[in-house]
């Protein structure tokens, strides 16, 4: 934590509303074995685990959370309900993208579907895999079409959020682009 205040104080390239947490419980990764998966509870014995994050994301304003290739508890983190919708966006009251790792979703590990009905707003790194199989989930009913609506608003508010639309698309106060 002692880095990221660093970082904010030091204000060269970043202010806290340009700030993106990368790895959302990702201290809790086996190191040796990445693709075993870790139990804890979310909800008690988790909480120590999620500090450094909750305050990256209240006390660092972060705008953007990218979440990580493991599993907790049996799910990969992308397609955790609890995390990226329940604790992150209801508990401690995100209101930024949430992304997937690139390629976390790719091959045998997440559901790319899964993961934006659980709240990840972009798959990274993006594709025409990704979209095939989003497309073979709506069709499904797997997710439908307020999941995806709601990972548009989520994306085009930040971006109108953003110190880029402000400074270069909207111009500094009185001044027109």
């Amino acid at each position: 934590m002692q880095v990221f205040y660093g970082l904010l104080k030091a204000g060269e390239g970043i202010s806290p509303s340009d700030v993106c947490c990368s790895f959302f419980m990702d201290s809790l990764k086996p190191k040796l074995y990445p693709d075993e998966f870790v139990r804890v509870s979310l909800f008690q014995g988790g909480k120590k685990f999620q500090y450094p994050w909750r305050q990256a994301v209240r006390a660092g304003g972060a705008k953007g959370v990218m979440t990580s290739y493991n599993r907790l508890n049996g799910v990969y983190t992308p397609n955790s309900h609890d995390l990226c919708t329940k604790i992150l966006r209801q508990e401690w009251g995100f209101d930024g993208v949430v992304m997937t790792d690139w390629n976390a979703t790719m091959g045998d590990r997440a559901s790319s579907a899964a993961a934006l009905r659980a709240g990840n707003d972009l798959i990274m790194p993006g594709g025409s895999a990704y979209k095939k199989e989003i497309l073979q989930a709506l069709r499904g009913n797997l997710i439908d079409e307020a999941d995806l609506r709601r990972c548009c608003g989520n994306v085009i508010r930040s971006i109108l959020m953003s110190a880029i639309q402000k400074d270069y698309i909207d111009g500094p106060a009185g001044e027109t682009p």
